[in-house]
């Protein structure tokens, strides 16, 4: 097992729409800091991408849940779950937020003494993670 150390400013857990749309703010408006996104599953989308039942559908209109920075254009302000999970691959890929993924992965994160998020540890596989400032984004829809 390999212990090189890589540091990241910001972690942030999960690729779906959420984590995207911080990955999207975070190289807006905080451009000199690094951060990588670390997600569970193979894919982008979260809820999107996991749930594919027949019918499923988004309860809140996408224009107040879709992202400020890309309005959402489609004619059905209720969208179904493979829009959605389109929109999000979309906006994840015009960004290149998708080259700051890494899939198959998952994080376990430690506090220091302090008990401050910041400045915790991170296994990305089998490499070490100096993080300044973990961001566990959870989206709506797991909650």
């Amino acid at each position: 097992m390999t212990d090189t150390a890589e540091h990241f400013d910001v972690l942030i857990v999960g690729a779906g729409l959420s984590g995207i749309g911080a990955g999207y703010h975070l190289q807006e408006k905080c451009p000199g800091k690094s951060y990588v996104i670390l997600e569970g599953r193979d894919c982008i989308g979260g809820t999107w991408d996991l749930f594919r039942y027949p019918g499923i559908r988004s309860d809140s209109d996408m224009y107040t849940l879709g992202y400020s920075f890309k309005p959402w254009t489609e004619p059905k302000a209720i969208a179904d779950g493979p829009r959605i999970l389109n929109y999000v691959c979309e906006t994840a890929v015009d960004n290149g937020i998708d080259r700051k993924i890494r899939f198959h992965h998952r994080v376990k994160c430690t506090l220091d003494r302090g008990g401050r998020a910041h400045g915790g540890r991170g296994r990305d596989r089998n490499r070490q993670l100096h993080l300044q400032f973990p961001l566990h984004v959870l989206g709506l829809l797991q909650i």
